[in-house]
């Protein structure tokens, strides 16, 4: 995707000044619990809700991960969403939406230009419930998962402009101490549309999930690749508990087993994840929130032999867990194979009813060293720190301003272009607005 070049400071203005067109009269309702969403009656129990979203972000990396000097990149990006959901009764749901996803000035032959590259249908989906209470639920079609357990192994990646969905089916069913989901879902297949340069690989993925009095939860994954001859089974526990006086905690572990490709090539799946957060929220009027986290990815050593002892992160939130820079997105491509320890702490703060700002640290270490062709053996990653700052100026409407900055040790520039000392550190800040009507 070609990156336009236009003023920078002109960037930013732009997006400010669209965003208080979009303000208006807009009052501080943000909170209100009796808020209901727009909606059009057709009579006799079928509504129609339409939502869209616009969310402009403008973005400016003096690196982008290659710890180069003078390879810097602004840019501004956008998601543009509309979308209409249909309700019959209590029993049928039904969502079609369609995103538009791009760089600005990415199109430079407007007349020329007949693929809509952008736009695609990202949701669209057909749920049945039982009458009544909606107790039991299935669900076709193309869908976002984002209920599972601070999205550890499976998320929407709402951070990203073109989100994260798949395609199949989810069963969830709901009681009074349980709630549990089965789902299938084809992740990529090989039949090439018209449009695609060459097939992509025959990736499935399939789970049951349970949680118990709202606390526990028991994971059961399965996920392959046909191409790759990968089937790779993920069990796994997470725990999570919040008192009235403060504390608060969760704690989670998985386990990874299955083989990878066939003949000689052939390798055993042993791998984990461990991790946990334990916080404190003072009883006070900007609620603030303390927090330690530490995440253990278990990582391999001899990339040669036949196990593959590097855990992967599936479909996780790596943008809500290792960082805002995104130098850990998805694991274990992000880290050679070599696994990751994340202690970090985290600060959350509303000076303000509407104003929330989030602060924490990241130090980064390779649980299993990088070994270099002298034999020299290799740990230590980095340190990041981010800032964020949201401002919910309307319910319909925010802003968010961001910082990161990463300063790297000799174990990331293995990973990113070749194993240095005395990487320079790297900077990434965003400014973004969503105007989310839904």
């Amino acid at each position: 995707m070609p990156t336009p070049t236009h003023s920078l400071a002109s960037r930013p203005l732009a997006l400010f000044a669209f965003a208080c067109a979009a303000l208006g009269g807009a009052t501080s309702e943000a909170r209100e619990s009796d808020y209901e969403p727009p909606s059009i009656s057709l009579g006799q129990n079928v509504e129609l809700r339409p939502s869209i979203q616009y969310r402009p972000r403008f973005e400016l990396n003096s690196g982008r991960g290659d710890f180069a000097p003078g390879n810097n990149q602004e840019l501004i990006s956008h998601r543009a969403r509309a979308g209409i959901e249909l309700r019959v009764s209590s029993w049928l749901v039904g969502l079609f939406e369609v995103w538009d996803v791009r760089v600005w000035g990415e199109e430079r032959d407007v007349i020329g230009d007949d693929v809509a590259d952008g736009v695609d249908i990202r949701r669209v989906w057909l749920e049945l419930r039982t009458p009544g209470d909606g107790a039991v639920r299935l669900r076709v079609g193309r869908q976002q998962v984002g209920f599972i357990d601070d999205q550890r192994l499976i998320a929407p990646a709402i951070f990203a402009q073109a989100g994260r969905t798949l395609d199949g089916v989810m069963l969830r069913a709901f009681a009074e101490r349980w709630e549990g989901a089965l789902f299938y879902f084809r992740v990529s297949e090989s039949d090439a549309p018209p449009v695609a340069d060459a097939p992509l690989p025959e990736r499935n993925f399939a789970g049951a999930w349970m949680r118990i009095v709202k606390r526990l939860s028991l994971h059961f994954l399965y996920d392959d690749d046909l191409d790759a001859d990968l089937h790779r089974f993920t069990v796994g526990a997470f725990y999570r508990d919040a008192h009235d006086f403060g504390l608060r905690y969760y704690f989670d572990a998985y386990y990874q087993t299955g083989t990878s490709g066939s003949g000689a090539s052939k390798k055993r799946i042993h791998a984990f994840l461990f991790g946990g957060r334990l916080g404190w929220r003072f009883k006070v009027k900007s609620k603030l929130t303390l927090e330690a986290a530490v995440d253990v990815l278990s990582g391999d050593e001899n990339l040669d032999d036949d196990t593959d002892r590097a855990f992967n992160t599936l479909f996780n939130a790596g943008h809500r867990h290792y960082g805002l820079m995104d130098y850990f997105l998805a694991q274990p491509r992000d880290n050679g194979g070599r696994g990751l320890f994340d202690g970090g702490l985290r600060m959350q703060v509303w000076p303000l009813p509407l104003l929330d700002v989030v602060a924490q640290f990241h130090h980064f270490r390779f649980t299993a060293p990088w070994i270099e062709a002298d034999g020299r053996r290799t740990n230590a990653v980095g340190n990041e720190l981010d800032v964020q700052v949201t401002l919910q100026l309307h319910r319909y409407f925010a802003i968010r301003v961001a910082f990161g900055a990463f300063t790297p040790d000799r174990g990331v520039t293995c990973v990113r272009g070749g194993c240095r000392d005395g990487a320079p550190t790297e900077y990434l800040g965003y400014l973004e607005m969503n105007l989310d009507i839904r």
